[in-house]
């Protein structure tokens, strides 16, 4: 049986950009200058069109998609139990 993360390792697999679900990564995304601190499932870095088409298709079966750049991270303190995508 395919777990959670098989499938996520699986995606990282067919993406042209990155896409980690390991402990540093999402303790490091969880944090941002608010009070704030929600890890994510996982962090997907998107090179091309299709790599956002694969994720988007992934997140949707989950209805779970944060779109948030670090900046806006820091000033409004994306937050939330989702995958994190950033341009």
């Amino acid at each position: 049986m395919e777990t959670y993360f098989t499938r996520l390792d699986t995606l990282g697999r067919n993406l042209e950009g990155d896409l980690k679900h390991d402990k540093i990564t999402t303790t490091i995304y969880s944090t941002d200058a608010s009070v704030y601190k929600e890890e994510p499932a996982a962090v997907a870095w998107p090179k091309t069109v299709s790599d956002i088409r694969k994720i988007l298709q992934f997140a949707v079966h989950r209805n779970s998609l944060m779109g948030c750049k670090w900046s806006e991270r820091v000033q409004s303190g994306c937050t939330g139990n989702q995958h994190e995508l950033e341009p």
